[in-house]
């Protein structure tokens, strides 16, 4: 789904011009940022929340040269999904 589809999917559901369904999504990003840096979560209802997970450093090795490197840590972000939402997916 493309943003414009879903601006033009909440102006639908809101019965709001796509000018302040664009701001209603700008927004509600910058609050669900705003959530995974502060807290390292954000719960989303029935759909469950977005959790900021932590991979540990490791090695790799780079396939072109065979090159061991190092594969610094960094902090992902994993989807738990709520057992509404897996009940309706798995229908």
């Amino acid at each position: 789904m493309k943003k414009v589809e879903k601006e033009k999917l909440i102006a639908a559901h809101f019965d709001i011009p796509q000018k302040d369904a664009t701001a209603l999504l700008d927004k509600f990003v910058a609050v669900i940022e705003e959530g995974l840096v502060d807290y390292g979560e954000f719960p989303l209802g029935k759909l469950g929340k977005l959790v900021v997970k932590e991979s540990a450093a490791r090695k790799g090795r780079n396939p072109q040269t065979g090159e061991e490197i190092e594969i610094a840590a960094r902090n992902n972000l994993k989807v738990k999904p709520s057992a509404h939402i897996k009940e309706k997916l798995n229908k």
